[in-house]
């Protein structure tokens, strides 16, 4: 690893828990979003999703604005 990495260049993906430590959310919150399309997810296997760190952050930056 190099001295410049960081945990979030290393995982392009947050699981709903991450995320929802993140931003400090419930997980009705991330489903909602979901369901509204402002956060898309990528689906694993029946029932696990994973959420694109790029897609977490570009939403961070649009609330911050």
């Amino acid at each position: 690893m190099k001295p410049t990495d960081t945990a979030e260049s290393i995982t392009p993906f947050l699981t709903a828990k991450d995320l929802r430590e993140r931003w400090k959310v419930s997980g009705m919150f991330l489903h909602r979003i979901r369901a509204a399309g402002r956060l898309p997810v990528y689906k694993i296997g029946k029932r696990g999703v994973r959420f694109a760190l790029t897609d977490v952050v570009r939403i961070e930056s649009e609330s911050a604005a």
